[in-house]
């Protein structure tokens, strides 16, 4: 492989990922401050097309509780280590009772109304009071999921091969309920 690499690039090295069929894209939303940082929560963000999430769902179906704790704990043990300051998602890739780290996203997302939605925390609120200097211990955060979330996000394509197209809406009906929340334009 080195050989083939060196010849065909030029560039001897090579870069080989382990395989992980039928992964989740799993998500743990973080609020740090500093040396102290909390999990409250994930998302699973596996419905995806062209790199756009579809679908966020909290908490995941798709992991076991001890899962869960081993997910939200490293997740917080790196923003710790770090002193890291204000909200941050830490992405995993999650097949059966594996999962290895992808990336940690050092700012709050868009999917976090799912988090807000299954934890009840206001998390711009929680990210400006730590911005303020307000403790970690003070912000009277929960100690978990309370409730459930989903976002859909436009509509799944029929085929993979579908674009996005611009169109007219034929007809439009917004839900009252007490937990929609519509997103701005």
């Amino acid at each position: 492989m080195r050989r083939r690499s060196a010849t065909r690039l030029r560039q001897p090295a090579v870069f080989a990922e382990a395989l992980f069929e039928d992964a989740r894209h799993i998500e743990v939303q973080i609020v740090a401050a500093g040396a102290h940082a909390l999990a409250l929560g994930d998302r699973d963000c596996s419905v995806q097309r062209r790199y756009q999430k579809l679908v966020e769902i909290a908490p995941s179906q798709a992991v076991t509780d001890e899962m869960r704790c081993d997910l939200h704990e490293n997740a917080a043990r790196l923003c710790a280590h770090v002193n890291y300051r204000g909200l941050a998602t830490v992405e995993f890739l999650v097949a059966g009772e594996r999962f290895v780290f992808l990336e940690v996203n050092p700012r709050i997302q868009v999917e976090h109304t799912v988090t807000e939605e299954a934890t009840g925390v206001d998390l711009v609120a929680a990210q400006l009071a730590i911005a303020d200097g307000t403790a970690l211990d003070d912000l009277g955060l929960p100690a978990g999921i309370t409730a459930h979330g989903t976002d859909v996000t436009g509509e799944p394509a029929r085929r993979a091969e579908s674009r996005s197209r611009p169109g007219s809406t034929w007809r439009r009906s917004t839900p009252t309920d007490p937990w929609f929340r519509p997103r701005e334009p």
